[in-house]
C-alpha cells in the first residue's frame, strides 16, 4: 500500500501553488476598467460643500529660475452632497478648487532669504474620485491634499469649488489599465487616492 502525504501539507502545497499563480495574472483594473484612465464625473449637482483642515506642514518649493520659497502642505476633509439627476451612473473625476485668495490676484511669498517675491496666484485644483449611482443622492468625504502659499494670520479660510473634472491617468494602474491580483483586490475595496 503506498504512502500519501499528510493532508496538512498537500492542501498547504496546494495553497502555495494557487497564490503562486494568482501572483503572476494580470486583470483589468476595475477603477478605470482597463482603459487606464479615468473620465471626467459628468451630470453631477453638487451642494453644500464643507472643508475642514486636518493638517499643514511647512514645506519648500522652487518658483521662477529655480528659487527656493517657502510653501505649505495642507491637507482637508471635502464634505460634498452630490446628486446624480441622469439614468447612469456617474463615476470619475470631479475637480475640487481651493481658492485663498480672488483669481488674477497677487500675492507675496518668503523666499530663503527672507525676501518678499511677488507671485501671480494660481489657487490649487486637485481632482477627487466619486462614484454615484443613477437617480441617486450621496453625502461623502474625501481627504484632499494640496500646497500652496502659507496662509498669514487674517487669511480667511479658503473658498471651495466643485466642478466636473477632467479627464486623468488612473492612479490606481498607473495609466496601463492593469494590476496583479493583489492590488486589484485592494482596488475593489478603496478608491483611488490622488494624494
Amino acid at each position: 500500500m503506498k504512502n500519501l502525504p499528510p493532508i496538512p501539507f498537500f492542501v498547504s502545497s496546494l495553497a502555495l501553488v494557487v497564490v503562486g499563480m494568482l501572483s503572476t495574472l494580470n486583470l483589468a483594473c476595475p477603477i478605470c476598467n482597463g482603459t487606464g484612465f479615468l473620465k471626467a464625473a459628468q451630470g453631477l449637482e453638487v451642494k453644500d460643500p464643507k472643508i475642514k483642515l486636518l493638517n499643514e506642514v511647512p514645506v519648500f518649493g522652487f518658483g521662477d529660475c529655480g528659487v527656493p520659497r517657502r510653501q505649505t502642505k495642507f491637507t482637508y476633509a471635502v464634505n460634498m452632497t452630490l446628486t446624480n439627476n441622469s439614468s447612469s451612473a456617474a463615476k470619475g473625476t470631479l475637480k475640487v478648487v481651493f481658492s485663498s485668495h480672488p483669481l488674477g490676484s497677487q500675492t507675496f511669498v518668503l523666499d530663503l532669504e527672507g525676501n518678499l517675491q511677488p507671485i501671480d496666484y494660481v489657487p490649487p485644483t486637485v481632482p477627487a474620485y466619486v462614484d454615484v449611482a443613477a437617480g441617486q443622492t450621496k453625502t461623502m468625504q474625501v481627504t484632499l491634499t494640496y500646497i500652496d502659499i502659507p496662509v498669514v494670520t487674517g487669511d480667511p479660510e479658503p473658498v471651495v469649488t466643485i466642478s466636473a473634472g477632467e479627464d486623468v491617468k488612473d492612479p490606481t494602474c498607473g495609466g496601463t489599465g492593469k494590476l496583479t491580483f493583489a492590488k486589484w483586490i485592494g482596488a475593489k475595496l478603496k478608491p483611488p487616492s490622488f494624494n
